[in-house]
């Protein structure tokens, strides 16, 4: 638990001010603006002073360009953690939201591709945003189809009606018998388990029995193997990687190369990034996230429910000048229709 440091009435409004006029205009705030713009009854000079006290107490910092001031971290932080209350979204925008996600699909991901892209067009960051976990979900089928004499098409279907497939490489030429005895051999075995359950099965029960009945068809096993643990990872859908190219100016070359990088061939890294502290809204900013590639941005996480269906995490990254009042607003909103049209896909 943080100590609260003891800031006056006055200086809490404006250190509120000096936050919310800086995100949204990106203009250093000097006193004058704050008497011309608040109801704070003081004269300039007083609240020169008031900026004074925020300033020596780290809240507020001076500029280069301007006698104005802007936050600093420790400003934005106790903002973020004693002072921000979400904005409600338009109507324009719920309805752009409802519009985005009211509709049926086939399979989840489309859903959950839609949710990334009309959260990043809303507020021009990028969204990143996971799949439900799918807690309690059993195999229900399990199918494997020849695609060419080295290649095996994997599919499988769960009892929330979830299919995920993907195609594997062999080294060697597969044999269609043993195929069709794998594929016989692994629903006896498999069907009714967990995802977890099966990837356990495969290690310890299944290689005895394919290496005892079906003994040349050991090496498709290894590739079933890998294939489920590379199904299991939840999915993660990026929409508006390029908005990054907007904050070029607090940004380097090299870290915008290491975002995009993490962005599309990291899942594992980016998930660790994404990973709750609790189930509500969270801000990480700069330093707090452990790596220079994250310097003056923030990332923005919350999760989504899904009842016994599980739960997702849905995520901005953008920079920390960000509207983060309009910004949560958004956020509860997608995240609220994501957890509803999750919902009707499974009750469809």
């Amino acid at each position: 638990m943080r100590m609260i440091t003891m800031l006056t009435a006055r200086q809490l409004l404006i250190l509120e001010f000096i936050i919310q006029y800086f995100t949204l205009e990106g203009e250093a705030v000097g006193s004058k603006t704050i008497v011309d713009q608040t109801d704070i009854n003081a004269s300039s000079a007083t609240v020169r002073n008031e900026m004074s006290v925020l300033e020596k107490e780290g809240y507020i910092q001076k500029t280069h360009l301007s006698s104005g001031r802007i936050p600093s971290l420790k400003g934005y932080r106790f903002y973020l953690d004693y002072l921000m209350t979400p904005e409600k979204i338009s109507d324009e925008h719920l309805r752009r939201i409802n519009q985005a996600l009211d509709q049926q699909v086939s399979q989840l991901n489309e859903l959950v591709k839609q949710s990334a892209r009309i959260l990043s067009e809303l507020t021009n960051y990028t969204a990143i945003v996971l799949e439900p976990n799918r807690a309690g979900s059993q195999l229900s089928e399990f199918r494997m189809i020849p695609v060419s004499k080295h290649q095996v098409m994997l599919i499988l279907q769960t009892t929330h009606q979830s299919m995920e497939s993907m195609i594997f490489h062999l080294s060697e030429e597969m044999d269609l018998v043993h195929l069709q005895q794998l594929n016989q051999l692994f629903n006896e075995q498999l069907v009714g388990l967990d995802l977890p359950s099966v990837i356990r099965k495969l290690q310890t029960d299944i290689p005895l029995l394919v290496k005892q009945h079906i003994a040349p068809a050991q090496h498709i096993l290894r590739q079933v193997e890998h294939s489920l643990h590379t199904i299991q990872q939840n999915q993660i859908y990026v929409s508006g990687k390029t908005n990054l190219l907007d904050f070029m100016e607090e940004l380097n070359r090299e870290q915008v190369k290491d975002l995009f990088n993490l962005l599309d061939n990291q899942e594992a890294k980016l998930s660790h990034y994404l990973h709750p502290l609790s189930q509500d809204i969270e801000v990480k900013m700069g330093a707090e996230l452990d790596s220079d590639m994250f310097n003056n941005l923030s990332l923005i996480t919350a999760t989504y429910h899904v009842g016994q269906f599980g739960q997702g995490r849905i995520a901005l990254l953008g920079p920390t000048n960000m509207a983060y009042s309009k910004t949560f607003g958004l956020m509860n909103a997608v995240r609220n229709e994501l957890s509803q049209a999750v919902l009707n896909y499974y009750f469809q």
